[in-house]
């Protein structure tokens, strides 16, 4: 992560990693570092667009990430191509599109079910680590080169 990354939303990142690589013992830790994961998207946009930290839990998941999508948060962002279940944008295909016509509901569907406890495991760890350190990197980038 980035230095610019505030530091609440970098341990919770490192938080994820652990759980991910913990998951090869023991799997259901996948299902929390996807929370992880998710829950560091979901700050990381909230803070960029200025929310307080209630913000989300009055109004929601899908009402930020189309706030995120409308300030146009993730323009020019490039995505590693993730493997397995989560297919990376294809060849020509814009990323910050790819993003939110795919990616953000699948993160809104992870995020609540497991939130609320109805897990939605998807098998591949890796790619949500990749997708959120490249969300998350794109995001506070401008902060790192001034």
């Amino acid at each position: 992560m980035r230095d610019a990354v505030p530091d609440d939303i970098r341990q919770a990142f490192a938080v994820g990693q652990n759980l991910t690589l913990y998951a090869w013992f023991v799997y259901p830790f996948l299902s929390s570092a996807q929370l992880q994961f998710a829950g560091c998207i979901e700050n990381a946009f909230r803070v960029k667009l200025g929310l307080d930290a209630d913000w989300s839990a009055q109004h929601g998941l899908g009402k930020l990430l189309r706030l995120a999508q409308e300030a146009r948060l993730l323009a020019g962002v490039e995505f590693r191509s993730p493997a397995g279940c989560l297919p990376g944008p294809r060849a020509g295909e814009n990323h910050e599109e790819w993003i939110f016509a795919k990616v953000a509901r699948i993160i809104q569907l992870i995020r609540n079910g497991l939130a609320h406890g109805r897990p939605m495991l998807l098998p591949d760890g890796g790619a949500f680590t990749h997708l959120t350190d490249d969300t998350v990197n794109h995001l506070f980038a401008e902060e790192r080169d001034t």
